[in-house]
């Protein structure tokens, strides 16, 4: 038999040899591999970091040391780079650095007033960090802020640097860009009776406080040469260190045509965002694609590249054994933890209407338990609309991991098989053609089995078996006799999220 089968990119002009799968999704009614995974870091490094920004791409690391030398200590590539490989070491990581925005870096300033009348401690936290500096009885102001700065710097990890002068400690982002416009700050006296104050105590956003020479980091960076770079590449999980709209629309653009038959890539992406519900959502409508992921913790301590790197390490090691893994309530549940902090803000924790939106909206929220572990509430892509329609058939990120692995696990299988030429099926079965020949009954008997293993696997839905292999079609194209066209339905695994229990009391009066 034959079969019409119309590719993206892939048209009969193309004489180029190889296996040319696609994976749609949101096509079904509306209502893998094993092997270790290749992450790309995409973020800015400082001036100390031995990489060439925008054309060099450097890994697999081999730990935390190797992002410091090709980073620079303390920029956000180094941070991410590391939080990831703390929390999944099986993965291959790698680095890009695109060039700092131009802008100005964000500042922030704590001012100490009056001598301190104890002993105790100058406590600052900065992007979830907590820096102490000891106080002692009598100590002035400008003693304490430049305790307080020796402290900060003797951190070289942390993404700021700190000077200090009469009571007043300025500190200042290592890049500057507006990377840092999640970074978040808080300080606090720690004693009886020290009596000095400080200043900003509440939790605010790096650069907000309105003193001094205090001001949000300003500038856009820009990925289009770094994604030039990495367009060659293929990456299974990718974490850009922003929550802008511009860089991650070039990189989705790019992630989308890479995943295109003539070049095959399928990446995922995982956004990191510390923002207000509202804004989150604004972000997915402006994205609404199903290989990324934007996953959300407003005003989280720790910056959205921390938010980012920890939710990419989580879904990249499950996903690698079973890409059907279910997220539902990640870090609330025995045997798991989402090693993210709280929001030291009550406000910043998500309400039950708040989560809905974000849900409905193509964001994964991060909401928080009665015990104040932060939990992955569900693990959705940004796509949730079809033009001005809601469609939620793509809504969970399994639906993405599944229909990748399943269709790894059919190219594997191509490519292993003895197949080197093309012929029809025999009309008389009793002859069949040499081993080497590919058949449309030998090619849809390797399908077959594939769906059948990726049911076993847990990955598919044994529910939509007939389904699928009913609509499983192989036939020589019509047009290009030496290609085989292959089209096959999956379904994959339905994550169970919700239970309905109706309970009816129904005794008698007594």
């Amino acid at each position: 038999m034959t079969l019409a089968l119309a590719l993206t990119g892939l048209d009969a002009s193309n004489p180029i040899p190889g296996i040319f799968p696609e994976v749609r999704f949101a096509q079904g009614q509306s209502s893998g591999d094993f092997s270790a995974k290749k992450v790309l870091i995409i973020g800015p490094k400082t001036s100390a970091g031995s990489i060439t920004v925008d054309t060099q791409v450097v890994g697999p690391l081999n730990d935390e040391a190797d992002a410091i030398a090709y980073c620079g200590t303390g920029s956000i590539a180094h941070i991410a780079a590391a939080r990831f490989m703390s929390l999944n070491k099986s993965a291959q990581v790698y680095v890009v650095c695109p060039t700092a925005a131009t802008g100005t870096a964000a500042v922030e300033v704590i001012t100490y007033t009056t001598s301190a009348a104890a002993a105790g401690v100058a406590r600052v936290i900065i992007g979830g960090r907590t820096i102490e500096a000891p106080v002692a009885s009598g100590d002035s102001v400008t003693t304490i802020a430049a305790a307080v700065a020796v402290a900060i710097n003797n951190q070289t990890d942390l993404p700021v640097t700190a000077t200090s002068s009469v009571g007043v400690v300025t500190v200042t982002a290592r890049v500057a860009g507006s990377e840092y416009l999640s970074l978040r700050i808080r300080c606090q006296m720690v004693g009886t009776g020290i009596a000095t104050t400080v200043a900003p105590t509440a939790d605010i956003q790096f650069g907000s406080s309105g003193v001094g020479a205090a001001a949000l980091g300003a500038g856009a960076i820009s990925y289009t040469s770094a994604l030039a770079t990495i367009a060659g590449t293929d990456f299974d999980y990718i974490v850009p260190c922003v929550q802008l709209d511009a860089p991650l629309d070039a990189l989705m653009t790019q992630v989308n045509t890479l995943a295109e038959p003539s070049t095959g890539f399928r990446q995922k992406v995982v956004v990191g965002t510390c923002l207000t519900p509202s804004a989150a959502t604004t972000l997915a409508a402006s994205q609404n694609m199903a290989r990324e992921r934007i996953v959300n913790s407003e005003e989280n301590p720790e910056p959205c590249w921390l938010v980012g790197a920890t939710a990419a390490a989580v879904f990249s090691k499950h996903e690698t054994s079973d890409p059907a893994y279910n997220f539902d309530g990640y870090g609330s549940k025995a045997g798991n933890t989402l090693p993210l902090q709280r929001p030291y803000n009550d406000s910043a924790i998500p309400t039950t209407t708040e989560l809905k939106s974000m849900l409905n909206n193509g964001v994964t929220p991060v909401a928080v338990g009665q015990t104040g572990q932060p939990y992955i509430v569900r693990a959705v892509t940004s796509y949730h609309k079809n033009g001005s329609n809601f469609d939620y058939r793509a809504r969970d990120s399994q639906v993405v991991t599944v229909a990748d692995a399943f269709t790894d696990a059919v190219v594997a299988s191509l490519a292993a098989s003895p197949w080197t030429h093309i012929t029809t099926d025999p009309t008389n079965p009793s002859k069949q053609p040499p081993a080497k020949y590919a058949t449309p009954k030998r090619v849809k008997s390797l399908l077959e089995q594939r769906v059948e293993d990726a049911i076993d696997a847990g990955w598919l839905d044994p529910g939509k078996r007939d389904a699928m292999l009913d609509g499983l079609a192989v036939g020589a194209d019509p047009v290009v006799g030496s290609r085989m066209n292959i089209s096959t339905p999956v379904y994959s695994a339905v994550c169970l999220h919700q239970h309905a229990l109706l309970v009816k009391e129904s005794s008698a009066a007594t």
